[in-house]
This record gives structure tokens, sequence and C-alpha cells, in this order.
């Protein structure tokens, strides 16, 4: 990705996926450069927004971490967009998972970057244990922007029956919800309800008592699809509601 690229043109045009097959010397002198660059602005906007979704950073044992992402099949577009931006950091393009014999999800995981080690400190808490949780950072309305906000959505979020707008947050504990309530408002000025969420323990398979979503009720629902359907690719608009023309 070069500095210039735009989250809207490499929508219209994805870039070419290609193969570093690196190893050894070959792969830290491709990496030299990159390994500690700071990230452009469209990574870090995705890269936030992805991470306050299913995202994750993960470091098995090593010294830096690296990002891995997967979307089903029907989000495969949403998914080449995303190598178009981390494309640079990329080894692999994005490889299918299989089940029954059809190809059920992609996904890809970056290289190994010092860079990342930053947000991994700010999106994760280590426990006593040391287990590693995904949390909110408590400056996270530094980061929000209508491009972050607009991959986190396309990750994590999606509509409601009633007519507003949902993000999926029971895996963030209540106090860490409510941040995100509140960075909401005070950046988008959008009305954002907490809600009880109904997510279910993937160990008990029991429903959360503690978990809580995010709502955009019907009032503010226009407001919201009009910061963030300019920035989605064709696959995630199916996410939004029509828009409503006042007008009529």
């Amino acid at each position: 990705m070069d500095r210039v690229d735009t989250l809207q043109s490499l929508i219209k045009s994805p870039r070419l996926q290609v193969i570093r097959d690196y190893r050894g010397n070959k792969l830290k002198e491709y990496l030299a450069p990159l390994i500690s660059r700071n990230l452009f602005q469209l990574q870090k906007d995705a890269l936030i927004g992805g991470l306050l979704g299913d995202g994750t950073l993960q470091y098995r044992g090593k010294v830096n971490p690296y990002y891995k992402f997967d979307q089903t099949a029907a989000k495969k577009e949403y998914i080449d967009l995303l190598y178009s931006i981390f494309d640079e950091f990329i080894g692999t393009p994005p490889r299918a998972r299989l089940q029954n014999g059809e190809i059920h999800s992609y996904s890809f995981r970056t290289f190994r970057l010092t860079s990342l080690n930053f947000y991994a400190q700010q999106f994760y808490h280590i426990d006593s244990l040391g287990n590693r949780k995904k949390i909110v950072p408590p400056l996270i309305h530094r980061w929000l922007n209508p491009q972050s906000l607009a991959f986190w959505y396309m990750d994590d979020g999606g509509k409601d029956h009633g007519g507003g707008y949902r993000f999926h947050t029971e895996g963030f504990l209540q106090p860490d919800v409510l941040v995100l309530q509140q960075a909401l408002g005070r950046i988008f000025n959008l009305q954002v309800n907490l809600q009880k969420g109904n997510s279910v323990n993937r160990e008990t398979s029991k429903i959360k008592r503690d978990s809580y979503n995010l709502y955009i009720p019907v009032s503010h629902a226009q407001k919201f699809r009009d910061i963030v359907e300019p920035l989605m690719v064709n696959c995630m608009k199916t996410k939004l509601h029509p828009a409503i023309n006042f007008s009529l």
C-alpha cells in the first residue's frame, strides 16, 4: 500500500494478490524497512476497526505480534479490501478454509511487526495467570473516525429488525462497552444505547448474563448510515437499511 492510497480507490480497484514466499535472509531483507515503520492512517483505521470486532493480534511466543483476520466466504470482497490495505505486510494471500467440501471462510495474517506491539498493548490485558483478553483502550476516542467506524461496523455490526443498528460488543466487559458508548456519542453525536446481549458462552452453551451490545435507535439510524455507507464495500452494504428520502 502507498501512503496516497485512499479507501475509496482500493474499494474500486483492489490490489493484485501476490505470494511472497520469503525465507531466512531474504525475508529479513524484505522486512527491514517495514518491520518498525509506523502504519499509514488507513492501515491504522482498518486495524482499530478490526480489533474492535473479530480481528486479533497474536504472539505465540514470539517477540512481535501478527494481525489475523477472517471472514465468511460471502464476504470475500471485504477480505480482498483488507488485503489491499495490508498487502505489503502479508506473505500469503487470503487462504480459503473448506467445510463439507465447500469454501466456508477466508483468512490472512500479516508478518510479525514491531509496529503492532503498541496496539497489542492497548487492546489486550494480561492477567496474573498470563492469559490475554481483548479490552477497549481507554483512549479509543482518539482513534475513532468515520473510517475506523466503518471497518468496525463491517466487521462486527448489523442492522436491527426495528430499523436501527447494532454493534455486537458482547465479547467486552460492561465498563469497556460504556467507554465505546461514550466515544460514539462524543465523536459522532450519535445516540447509542446500552442493551443486554444474548450471546452464548462457547464453553457452557449458556447465554452470557453479563454481555452487552450497543444499539443506535431509528432516530439516529440515517445519520449513522450517512457516515459509514460511502466507506463500505458492496457486499457489506446488506447490513444497511434503505436510505430515507426526506424529500418525499
